[in-house]
């Protein structure tokens, strides 16, 4: 039996490529991040020091979080937005600190490794943060990032690295399921890997992300399709797909570029 955790901040998303979305959890100091991995059947197994993660959160209290692919080479990365929640926890002498930074790990097929703070480099410097979020906001083809910060402006991360790998973004517009096309399930095929996004309206903590769904795509130049599972049960599958775009896709079959 496992024992009960803080769980503020959660991520959905597929890190391990084997198209079933995983669950990650941020808790708590003198705990660590969860990360539960699907086995299928409604079953999952918590990884989460086999994937490298068992250290790397103990001394932090996590809020903010997503998977997201930063760089575009085709597997999803992790945010973890931190800060503790009692002002005076540095007078305790327990090492901890109110203000703590925030983290970047990278995905490393089997495991992750801590990116960001190391080495002198951060995400800024050290805040109260709690919730995130995650968007193309200049719609450059990479992944941004807002942390917001008690008693404190955002930080806004743009992202200058991720759009030098190709890319294909998605934004679905419902007809029968609903506008926003929450629920549905998008399969991306594309050198010999298939992705998996799912559209959902809220994650992290008290936050919501980019409704549209981005893929990284590596130096891969041709899609060979993309599946789009519609809530109302409609499947829909487009194919010879222009890259380095955002798609709209429509219901009723239509697709355009922008």
């Amino acid at each position: 039996m496992g024992h009960s955790q803080a769980g503020m901040g959660v991520a959905w998303g597929d890190y391990d490529g084997d198209t079933r979305p995983d669950i990650f959890a941020t808790h708590f100091e003198d705990d660590y991040n969860t990360l539960y991995r699907n086995e299928g059947a409604g079953l999952f197994a918590d990884v989460s020091v086999a994937a490298g993660l068992g250290r790397t959160s103990f001394h932090f209290v996590g809020f903010g979080t997503g998977f997201f692919d930063r760089d575009n080479d085709r597997d999803l990365d992790l945010l973890v937005a931190n800060g503790h929640v009692y002002p005076q926890i540095e007078r305790a002498g327990s090492g901890t600190a109110y203000a703590q930074p925030n983290q970047l790990l990278d995905n490393r097929g089997t495991h992750f490794e801590l990116l960001l703070p190391r080495a002198g480099d951060s995400l800024g410097p050290a805040k109260v943060s709690r919730g995130s979020a995650i968007a193309d906001y200049d719609n450059d083809g990479d992944l941004d990032i807002l942390v917001t910060n008690l008693d404190d402006r955002p930080t806004l991360l743009r992202n200058d690295v991720g759009n030098r790998h190709n890319w294909l973004g998605v934004e679905l517009v419902g007809k029968e399921s609903n506008r926003g096309g929450i629920g549905a399930r998008l399969y991306l095929a594309a050198g010999g890997k298939v992705q998996v996004r799912d559209i959902i309206s809220g994650s992290s903590f008290l936050s919501s992300e980019d409704p549209r769904a981005h893929l990284g795509l590596g130096r891969i130049e041709t899609v060979d399709s993309l599946r789009v599972r519609w809530p109302s049960g409609a499947v829909q599958v487009l194919k010879d797909l222009r890259i380095n775009q955002y798609l709209v896709v429509e219901e009723d079959g239509t697709a355009s570029g922008r």
